[in-house]
């Protein structure tokens, strides 16, 4: 393997990642307000 092939997959993981924790962190202020209060 390649040390770019590496990294570059390295890359798509942190960003998926991080794309995850926003999309819940979005999920949980839209549902917060309307479920818990």
């Amino acid at each position: 393997m390649h040390p770019v092939d590496h990294t570059h997959m390295h890359c798509n993981e942190l960003s998926s990642y991080s794309y995850k924790i926003t999309e819940m962190h979005h999920a949980y202020l839209y549902l917060s307000p309307n479920s818990l209060w």
